[in-house]
């Protein structure tokens, strides 16, 4: 033998081993922290928990302690006393610990009382153990526990993604629930609406947004009771704008209203989607013309004379707004005029019939038509400031009578 060479026997190797495979065990025991003002039920407690392989990081005798304590612990579960004598009492620790850091607390309580219960509630703890408990009581509630918060960890980390994936995305979205009303809505969004979501949530969408058509510069009103009701995709004509919180109009493009619905079918509430057109899209979008006829024709302008060509017979909404950016209001009056006996509580129908009205003069019909459309929808501002005006109309009418 060499002198450089070691020499192991087998004893010492296996004692290596053990001491390693030890060491790992201890690693991934979970940590719990004790916080009992009692001694003997704590190093009893501590009894228990060592011997069904939980680590016992340490033990804390005031809610105080447990509060200075806990950060530097980290531990994946305080075993909290909700009686801890002087001081805060454990429903307060705990409050002010999972304030911080989500850790899980499992209260351990003698009473019974239901006001105690009710303020522990409050906490949202991960489980209880009324005293006096078994060794098997103890590790049932603690497995359970912990089992809850590993799931409950992964929703918070997947929802962080989700979070900063749909506050990231260069399209702005606006999430509804089943009344209309603001749920969720992206950065893109609140840079283009000049809103934030803590300053509209549950406010109804068109309390809050405004659409305006830029063909027949007048106010556009997206048909909600069609999308949250029938389940039905609304898309927008391609020249709404969205007015801005400052009143200036901003250029939106792609925009939908689409239902959320769940796996029954049954719709709880839609999103409304928009891609925001750049500052080179805006400009090359006003200079871009063709030549028709031998004059110059905006290429919006040379769409719609092509559409005129594609007009189906068919009385649809579609080919009532067609004929509305084509000036064809005694048509779009006529296809209205069939749908609302077709579907008398439509919301929208009612709405542009109104807008139809005052462009053929006739606007005590229009009055009544608005009047008919708040019947179905009263939340609606929009229709609401189109009757005031009507109104206003009527009233001069008289005067100068």
């Amino acid at each position: 033998m060499t002198a450089n060479s070691v020499f192991y026997d087998s004893s010492s190797l296996n004692d290596a081993r053990n001491v390693n495979g030890r060491q790992d065990a201890a690693i991934n025991r979970p940590r719990i922290l004790i916080v009992e003002d009692e001694a003997i039920c704590a190093e009893d407690l501590r009894e228990i928990l060592e011997q069904s392989g939980y680590t016992v990081c340490s033990i804390f005798s005031t809610g105080e302690q447990a509060v200075a304590g806990f950060s530097v612990l980290q531990p994946d579960l305080v075993l909290m006393d909700i009686g801890l004598g002087e001081g805060i009492d454990g429903i307060q620790a705990a409050a002010q610990i999972t304030s911080r850091l989500p850790i899980p607390v499992v209260f351990l309580t003698a009473y019974h009382d239901t006001e105690t219960l009710a303020r522990a509630k409050e906490i949202n703890p991960y489980g209880y153990l009324v005293k006096p408990f078994s060794k098997e009581t103890v590790h049932t509630t603690l497995q359970i526990a912990l089992a809850k918060n590993q799931h409950d960890n992964r929703i918070r980390m997947v929802s962080a993604w989700l979070d900063m994936t749909f506050r990231n995305l260069s399209r702005g979205i606006i999430t509804l629930d089943r009344q209309g009303k603001i749920i969720l809505m992206n950065s893109c969004a609140e840079n283009i609406t000049g809103k934030t979501l803590d300053s509209v949530f549950q406010v109804p969408l068109d309390d809050i947004l405004h659409f305006h058509d830029a063909a027949l510069n007048q106010p556009y009103i997206p048909f909600m009771p069609a999308v949250l009701s029938d389940g039905l995709i609304a898309t927008f004509p391609s020249d709404i704008r969205l007015v801005a919180n400052t009143g200036e109009m901003r250029h939106i493009k792609d925009c939908i209203l689409s239902p959320i619905q769940e796996k029954d079918g049954s719709i709880q509430g839609a999103i409304l989607m928009f891609t925001p057109e750049s500052a080179h899209e805006m400009s090359s979008g006003s200079v871009k013309s063709h030549l028709r006829d031998g004059k110059k024709i905006p290429d919006r302008t040379l769409h719609i004379l092509d559409i005129n060509d594609m007009i189906k017979i068919d009385q649809t909404l579609e080919r009532a707004t067609l004929c509305i950016l084509l000036g064809k209001f005694e048509e779009a009056e006529s296809i209205f005029a069939s749908l609302i006996l077709q579907n008398p509580n439509n919301f929208q129908i009612w709405h542009n019939m109104g807008n139809v009205l005052i462009k053929l003069g006739r606007h005590q019909e229009a009055y009544q038509a608005f009047d008919k459309a708040l019947e179905i929808c009263p939340d609606s501002t929009e229709t609401q400031r189109r009757k005031a005006d009507v109104l206003a109309i009527l009233s001069m009418k008289k005067t100068r009578r």
